[in-house]
Order: structure tokens, then C-alpha cells, then sequence
């Protein structure tokens, strides 16, 4: 299952990556505006986060935010050029189900036309009212859908 991966370059720029092209890596955290701003990219409707749980959260992200910062660089989500990904996804020969949230502002709705053009027979279910994190803004109809395909991929016997 792919599940709004980052790893190829979408036809239309997403609002993180607006803003990584604009010299800002939102993944870098350096205070509680960060961390809303975060917040705001990843759900489609963003939870309600109690304070003491809040400050631990901005504060463990600050922690990190140089190994943030050098997976972000990693990933080479730059907008130029292929996702590193995308010369590995021809060669994958297994059932695929690819999902995305319709409101994703964090990798944009657009690579689900990468990821399905690039591995044959896959599956591509893009979700109405949903964001970037799909297990939190719509749980019933991921977990659902996903149930569905897991039924319909035909299984192995035993080994011969």
C-alpha cells in the first residue's frame, strides 16, 4: 500500500513544497508557529492537541530538527528533477493500492498519476475529505477500502 508517499516529483507543487522552494523546510521545527504551521499541512482538519501534550510534542520535534532537516534533504524533495523513487517503481511486480487524501498540502494529490502511471495494475483511491494523514482523517474509509483489496489480491497456495 502507498499511502500519500513523498519519493516522486507530483506534476503540481504541493503548499510544503512551495515553501521549501521558497527556502523554508516546514519539517523544521523551531517553535510553537512551526509546529501549528506543521499541523495545519498534514490534516485536513487538525486535532485539538492539549497543551501539556503540545509542549512535549514542539519540543521533542525541536530536538530533532537537524535529523529532520537531513531526511527531508535525503528524500531530495526539491522541486527539480525525478523523486528518487521514481526509477524504482517500474520494476515493482506485486498488487499496489495507492491512496491519497483529496486536500493534501503536504505531498500534492497529483503524484497518485506518477505512482499509478509507473506500476502497472495498481489500484488508486483518492479520498474527498481527507489531508495528508490518511489513518487520522478518514480511518473508516482507509481501513475499508484497504480490507477490499487485501480480499481481491489472490493468494499463493503452499510451497511446493
Amino acid at each position: 500500500m502507498i499511502g500519500a508517499a513523498p519519493g516522486v516529483r507530483a506534476p503540481k507543487e504541493s503548499e510544503t513544497f512551495k515553501l521549501v522552494a521558497a527556502g523554508t523546510n516546514p519539517f523544521v521545527i523551531r517553535g510553537n508557529a512551526d509546529f501549528d504551521r506543521l499541523v495545519g499541512l498534514a490534516f485536513y482538519r487538525p486535532p485539538s492537541i492539549p497543551a501539556p501534550f503540545r509542549r512535549v510534542m514542539v519540543r521533542d520535534l525541536m530536538a530533532r530538527r537537524d535529523s529532520y532537516a537531513k531526511i527531508f534533504a535525503d528524500l531530495n524533495m526539491l522541486p527539480a528533477g525525478p523523486g528518487p523513487l521514481e526509477p524504482l517503481l517500474p520494476g515493482l511486480a506485486l498488487p499496489a493500492l495507492i491512496l491519497w487524501g483529496a486536500h493534501d498540502k503536504t505531498v500534492d494529490v497529483s503524484a497518485v498519476g506518477v505512482f499509478a502511471a509507473a506500476i502497472k495494475g495498481s489500484e488508486t483511491t483518492i479520498f474527498q475529505d481527507c489531508g495528508h494523514t490518511l489513518p487520522r482523517d478518514c480511518p473508516e474509509a482507509v481501513a475499508t477500502r484497504y480490507l477490499a483489496f487485501l480480499d481481491a489480491v489472490p493468494t499463493a497456495g503452499p510451497p511446493h
